[in-house]
């Protein structure tokens, strides 16, 4: 009898999840439509379908991470090996590394490829355009041994004009196209920013895609909650400590995960602010400018919000060198307006 219920329990689950799903717009649908209507564009909707892909291979990935142990830090000789910023590697960040990689290479569309694990690779291709894509291929990536958040970052460049230096193509105005984001939690979630607006895609593992759950996301003016590491609060300056005494007066919530994607994504759903400050004793930031920080400020752009490293606005903010690092803050546009306000008048 039991048996029999949970068959009836399914099969109606399966017939309301058809019949809501009917009205609702599929990843694989969204490409295609976008591809008739934007055709000069069909190159970087491959480059984000790849990515869609990927996303889908690293999530499989993280499943397995615990099983095939995959979690420990990557060894050459005994030795740890690093990357750029000269952080210790886990075998998880490689190999998720690789599936973007591999994945964005073999399509061939794609002319320059930076990624926070490693160099700059370039690629000989078959598209008209300068295409450069960027990406963190796991953030978070210590959430994983207690099985927190971890997430993708992306963004990608193009250029009709200037095919000889990728610097200058990256720090054009307009140039970045599309960028977002993939945050592995309890579901998976995509969210990604495409000719002036920003999309919220989920996936359904019972439609085998991902499915649209906002084609116009946009965060709540103001919002109660608060992210920042306040571990490291003894190295912030003092107008941000006092500026956290204030919120906290104000009832504010703290939601800190580890996980730069999962903070955002609090954020950009429930309003509020994050901070990442520089560390005034040894002078460094954390936030890497071409990797995160460019692609997430659109999003916040498209979102309605505001994202500055002290008060200029990191749209507007030329990369000196591709690793580079910056204070970093944003969120709902009077939640930030506040909080640039009263750090204008602390000295």
């Amino acid at each position: 009898m039991f048996f029999i219920f949970n068959i009836v329990l399914l099969l109606f689950l399966f017939h309301e999840n058809v019949c809501s799903y009917q009205s609702k717009m599929t990843f694989k649908t969204f490409i295609n439509k976008k591809k008739l209507e934007f055709s000069d564009n069909s190159d970087i909707l491959d480059v984000l379908n790849n990515i869609k892909i990927s996303s889908l291979h690293i999530s499989k990935l993280l499943s397995y991470s615990h099983i095939e142990k995959l979690n420990g830090y990557f060894e050459k000789d005994n030795i740890n090996t690093v990357n750029i910023h000269q952080e210790k590697q886990k075998k998880i960040d490689i190999l998720s590394n690789g599936i973007l990689k591999n994945n964005i290479e073999a399509q061939r569309m794609v002319n320059v490829i930076f990624s926070d694990e490693g160099n700059e690779c370039v690629f000989h291709l078959r598209s008209k355009n300068k295409i450069i894509v960027v990406y963190d291929p796991l953030d978070g990536s210590e959430n994983i041994d207690i099985n927190m958040p971890t997430g993708t970052i992306f963004g990608c460049y193009k250029d009709n004009l200037n095919f000889n230096n990728t610097l200058n193509s990256i720090n054009a105005q307009h140039n970045l196209v599309c960028g977002g984001y993939v945050l592995y939690s309890s579901s998976i979630n995509l969210v990604f920013f495409f000719q002036n607006q920003l999309y919220h895609f989920e996936y359904d593992d019972l439609m085998k895609d991902f499915i649209c759950i906002n084609d116009n996301l946009k965060m709540p003016i103001k919002g109660n909650i608060y992210s920042v590491n306040e571990g490291k609060i003894y190295n912030f300056h003092k107008k941000h400590k006092l500026y956290l005494d204030k919120i906290k007066k104000e009832n504010y919530n703290l939601r800190y995960s580890g996980c730069l994607v999962a903070n955002l994504h609090t954020i950009l759903l429930k309003g509020g602010l994050y901070m990442n400050p520089k560390n005034i004793n040894t002078n460094q930031s954390k936030i890497r400018l071409l990797y995160e920080g460019k692609p997430i400020s659109k999003i916040i752009h498209y979102a309605g919000g505001i994202c500055v490293d002290e008060y200029r606005n990191i749209e507007f903010k030329k990369i000196e060198n591709y690793h580079q690092t910056i204070p970093y803050y944003f969120g709902s546009r009077e939640n930030m307006q506040d909080f640039i306000t009263f750090c204008q008048k602390i000295f």
